[in-house]
């Protein structure tokens, strides 16, 4: 829960003072879609989640602004909100175990890869598999890494095949036995 005095404090804070918001302000006026920054520090004293905030232009009323001038003209304001990735992540991969899945997140779009989670620092475990897939979060590039430790691997590794195939040869040796009598 968040405290409403605590978000009292920080209310008149200047989101354009920001380098990283003002990129995603203005990327999601010109281009008239949403568009979100790389990772941010927070608003709110105390936390010390670093969070990313996801920017959607406000145009006037009318059809949707077709060039970057008339979206620059029409602009009223943004709606924005931030989102906690590491919430985020730690929610999606609960059920799983903490040890179970490693998951990290590389930004694309901040010029060379640059891993945004786990925070770095954080070692990664060794692998026995390991898959990766693009995600477009508005307006940014992220690479998702998910891979499974090798002792995670071979505890998942179940024996139930073994088990039917055991018991099917011995249906079978029973009904050899069965039918040479």
């Amino acid at each position: 829960a968040i405290d409403r005095f605590a978000v009292a404090e920080e209310l008149g804070f200047d989101a354009l003072s920001e380098p990283a918001r003002v990129r995603a302000y203005e990327k999601a006026r010109d281009d008239g879609e949403p568009a979100a920054t790389g990772l941010v520090a927070p608003l709110l004293k105390g936390s010390a989640e670093a969070l990313f905030v996801i920017a959607i232009p406000l145009f006037s009323h009318g059809p949707k602004p077709a060039t970057v001038e008339e979206r620059r003209r029409r602009l009223v304001g943004f709606v924005s909100g931030a989102v906690a990735l590491e919430r985020v992540i730690a929610d999606a991969v609960e059920e799983h175990g903490k040890t179970a899945l490693t998951v990290s997140v590389e930004d694309l779009d901040s010029g060379t890869p640059e891993r945004i989670y786990p925070p770095a620092g954080i070692p990664g475990s060794g692998e026995a598999a390991a898959a990766s897939i693009p995600l477009t979060v508005p307006g940014r590039r992220w690479r998702l890494r998910f891979a499974i430790s090798p002792s995670e691997l071979d505890r998942r590794r179940s024996a139930a095949p073994w088990a039917v195939l055991g018991a099917g040869l011995a249906a079978a040796a029973t009904l050899a036995a069965f039918l040479l009598m």
